[in-house]
């Protein structure tokens, strides 16, 4: 079995450098070894891939680079840029992390997961303006501040341009739920409508408020939306692109 693993005189060993008649030269041909093992149903792990599996293992139960590169005798840049392999463990705790510090629902200013102003220590109230066929008032989901009694806008710029970028995602969402889900862009479409009618509304009060409005709207229009709804509306630009192609 061992023929053409190794020089032809030394075909009777399958590994002639180990044992007392072990033979002090020649290397074994690890292609005849990897077929023989294919031969035997016998699965592979070469060299290469063994170090490999152990620099992974070590890392991800260290967590620790430099620990893995010292075990392979390697620099950390080496260890990086050869051995390294993306593990969904951590890439999924990375991305929980990262949402949280996105998320509008865990990042919320004065306990509005929208950006304004609550005024209840005890929980939404429904309003009765607006579609019939509209988000639930909620204390957690961002559509739902804007159809609570209790949800109060906030003059300032930071919140007049949270407030337009939200209402920009929302009508994407609306485009994007017309084909895939009707129901769903009934509901995202009164909170667009809503979003709008409250900006119109706020945009009397005085003009310093309409002036922050229409450099808000300039900023949507040139595609520089507010860090809170960026990363979603970049999102679902993709979405619908990834739709078109397909």
């Amino acid at each position: 079995m061992a023929e053409g693993i190794h020089p032809r005189e030394f075909g009777h060993l399958l590994f002639p450098g180990i044992g007392k008649h072990a033979v002090g030269h020649g290397k074994v041909g690890l292609d005849a070894l990897r077929k023989l093992f294919a031969s035997g149903g016998v699965g592979w792990l070469g060299p290469r891939k063994f170090r490999r599996t152990k620099g992974n293992f070590i890392s991800r139960a260290s967590g620790s680079d430099e620990l893995a590169a010292l075990a392979l005798q390697n620099s950390v840049d080496t260890f990086q840029q050869s051995y390294k392999e993306p593990d969904t463990e951590v890439a999924k705790r990375e991305w929980s992390s990262f949402m949280a510090t996105i998320d509008p629902a865990t990042t919320q200013v004065n306990g509005a997961a929208a950006g304004g102003h609550c005024g209840s220590s005890a929980g939404p109230k429904q309003t009765t303006a607006g579609k019939l066929a509209a988000p639930e008032a909620d204390c957690l989901n961002p559509a739902g501040c804007w159809f609570c009694d209790f949800f109060a806008m906030i003059e300032s710029f930071d919140f007049v341009w949270a407030a337009l970028s939200q209402l920009h995602l929302e009508r994407l969402k609306d485009s994007l739920f017309a084909t895939r889900n009707p129901a769903d862009a009934s509901l995202s479409g009164s909170t667009s409508e809503r979003i709008q009618s409250r900006i119109k509304q706020f945009e009397t009060r005085n003009a310093e408020v309409k002036s922050w409005i229409e450099e808000a709207q300039v900023r949507i229009f040139e595609e520089y939306f507010h860090p809170r709804w960026e990363f979603l509306i970049r999102m679902i630009v993709l979405g619908k692109g990834a739709d078109a192609s397909n």
